[in-house]
């Protein structure tokens, strides 16, 4: 299978957070409102300043979620911050996804799925004109991330038009700094390690939900850019693939914790304008960044 590493990284976190765009009539949440754009909050010290941004990998290049607070708070910014370097330009990452994404020599994903649940996964692939020969040596969390892109896709999403495709080379363009909080690879081990029988569970309500995804679609988005994250929560706990504790230990609590433990390095070791774009899913909910920065003792003001 043909995959840009874009593609990939980006849907790998669309599986937590599927968030697009629509021309449909935006409605908010009771704990929303007005329209304000993207929640964006604010934190640090005397001396250092740090905006947490919560993003949408994939979107459509037409859609406008940009406005002047955003682009005031992005100007101010000496360092990005995100999640991991998805620009695919590293063949380390194509080795990574060669020894994580795929069965092991003489082993097929529908032998191991049996008949039935192969049957689901073939239609679904079908239903996307997806080859599932493409599908069959594929380990389960691979065939969910490509199932999850084509249909994103199909729905008129472009990876490249996501706000990380489109901050970074803004960023390096002007001279900021970029850091990551993970490494690429990294991010596809979390996904590879999962038991595989959770990856199972993900990649059938994967198939399961092509039909309503268009649907989720709308009301994500209609959340995001309007900064509903009361919406956004209610939403986002709703997927059937969140009712996994080990997928929401190991893609969100785990890694916010790893987040939380360096942005508290960098306000209390740093100086400068920071500013973090990560998926809106860890700025929202109990165990969100902004959660346990507030918990560390940092106050963490929401701005828009």
């Amino acid at each position: 299978m043909n995959i840009k590493m874009k593609g990939l990284c980006a849907s790998l976190a669309l599986l937590l957070f599927p968030a697009a765009c629509s021309e449909q009539k935006v409605e908010l949440s009771n704990g929303a409102t007005e329209i304000v754009g993207p929640a964006l909050w604010e934190t640090g010290d005397e001396d250092t300043k740090v905006y947490l941004f919560g993003t949408v990998h994939v979107l459509p290049a037409s859609l406008v979620w940009r406005n002047e607070k955003f682009n005031s708070a992005f100007k101010e910014a000496d360092t990005l911050y995100l999640e991991a370097d998805v620009s695919g330009q590293d063949a380390s990452l194509m080795r990574a996804v060669a020894q994580l994404g795929f069965m092991p020599l003489g082993k097929d994903l529908f032998s191991e799925l049996g008949e039935k649940r192969s049957k689901e996964i073939k239609e679904a692939a079908l239903s996307l004109e997806m080859p599932t020969a493409s599908l069959s040596k594929m380990r389960p969390w691979l065939a969910a991330t490509a199932l999850t892109m084509r249909a994103i896709e199909a729905n008129g999403q472009d990876p490249e038009a996501g706000v990380e495709q489109v901050l970074a080379p803004e960023a390096k363009a002007e001279g900021m700094r970029m850091r990551y909080f993970e490494t690429a690879e990294e991010q596809l081990s979390f996904m590879a390690n999962l038991k595989e029988e959770t990856q199972i569970d993900m990649l059938m309500e994967t198939a399961r939900q092509l039909d309503v995804l268009g649907q989720m679609i709308v009301k994500m988005d209609n959340a995001w850019v309007v900064g509903d994250i009361a919406g956004l929560e209610e939403i986002v706990m709703s997927d059937p693939s969140m009712a996994s504790e080990e997928l929401m230990d190991v893609m969100l609590t785990k890694r916010n914790e790893n987040w939380v433990v360096e942005l508290n390095k960098v306000i209390e070791q740093e100086q400068g304008v920071f500013f973090v774009a990560v998926g809106a899913a860890h700025l929202i909910g109990d165990n969100s960044v902004v959660k346990m920065l507030e918990d560390s003792g940092i106050e963490v003001k929401r701005i828009q």
